[in-house]
This record gives structure tokens, C-alpha cells and sequence, in this order.
């Protein structure tokens, strides 16, 4: 209890540096407190969600494998996708390149990607490296669910979506969207 109470201060207390450096120290003592008597210490989850930190970065490896990964680890990958998928329904559009990005580390559903194709803004040059990651994590979705049954409606949008990504001018989402397309005409409805 006071390890959770001493990281709950500093963390409140903290800067932004600050706070990208207490989740290396919470994730080694949390690493180091599973192996030796298996406790994850889910309380760690709340003040580093509340603290908005998954928000104020813009590298794609601090927000997801950093903050996303350390929300996966302390409350689980399914309440972290709900508080992504939550973000990205909320009015709140300042918040949803940087949900976008959190699916990085948790990875998708066939529901969450619904949700992700159907409010992702229109890719431009100021946000292309996050529809490499969009269209490169949709693809390793579909290639390691080939055996998902989707709907008409379902493969009419997921089809229309990698088709948009072939008319960017960057090769990787290129790449995503053939290998995706390929990928949704070998499924069955």
C-alpha cells in the first residue's frame, strides 16, 4: 500500500519528464514484484490514466509501447481498448490521434477497428506516420484472423478503407493496403 501511495504522489507531482521516468521505475518494480510473488499492481493504472500522460506525447513508441504498454500491463488490455475506443467516440478530437496511436500496443478487434476506420480523419501529410501504423496494425489483424467471417457490410468498408490507403504517397501504407486487400479477398462472408 505505501508503494502505491509514494508512486501515486511523485506521479501527480511530476513534470512531463518526470512522469515518463516514473513509469520505467513502476514498470521495473512491478516486473520485479510478479516474479517474485505475482502481483501486477493494477492500482498504478488509475493515476497514470488520470494524469492524461497517454496525451501528451507525440512519438508513436512513447505512446504506445511506453504509456499504452504500461496501461496494458497494470489494468489490462481490455479496459485500456474500451478507455481508447471511449476516447475516440468522445467529442473531444484533440484526444483521438493519440488514441489511434495507443492501439499500438493493445492491438485490435474486429470492433475496434470498426470504430478506428470509421472515425480516423483524413490522412494528410502532418499525420501519415500515424496511418502507417493504422493501416500496417489493421493488415496484421486481418492476416492473423483469416479464418473471421465478416459481413457484406463489413468487407464493403474494410475494402473501401485499404483502398483509400492505396493513394498515399508513402509506400508502407501502400504496402498495408495490398497485402490487406489480398488478405479480405481470400475471406469469406
Amino acid at each position: 500500500m505505501g508503494a502505491i501511495q509514494i508512486f501515486t504522489q511523485l506521479f501527480q507531482k511530476a513534470d512531463q519528464i518526470g512522469k515518463y521516468l516514473l513509469l520505467y521505475v513502476m514498470d521495473d518494480f512491478i516486473f520485479n514484484s510478479r516474479d517474485r510473488d505475482g502481483y501486477g499492481y493494477p492500482e498504478l493504472f488509475w493515476p497514470v490514466l488520470e494524469s492524461n500522460i497517454l496525451f501528451e506525447f507525440t512519438d508513436i513508441s512513447d505512446v504506445g509501447r511506453l504509456v499504452g504498454g504500461f496501461l496494458c500491463r497494470t489494468g489490462g488490455v481490455q479496459v485500456t481498448r474500451s478507455y481508447l475506443i471511449h476516447t475516440l467516440l468522445s467529442d473531444d478530437k484533440t484526444k483521438h490521434t493519440n488514441a489511434f496511436m495507443g492501439f499500438y500496443a493493445t492491438g485490435h478487434t474486429l470492433e475496434s477497428l470498426r470504430i478506428v476506420v470509421k472515425v480516423a480523419p483524413k490522412p494528410n501529410e502532418s499525420n501519415a506516420q500515424l496511418f502507417v501504423l493504422i493501416y500496417r496494425d489493421a493488415y496484421v489483424f486481418f492476416a492473423t484472423h483469416k479464418d473471421l467471417k465478416l459481413t457484406n457490410d463489413d468487407k464493403a468498408v474494410f475494402t473501401a478503407f485499404f483502398t483509400l490507403g492505396l493513394s498515399s504517397p508513402n509506400s508502407f501504407v501502400i504496402d498495408s493496403c495490398q497485402e490487406a486487400l489480398a488478405v479480405l479477398g481470400e475471406m469469406t462472408i
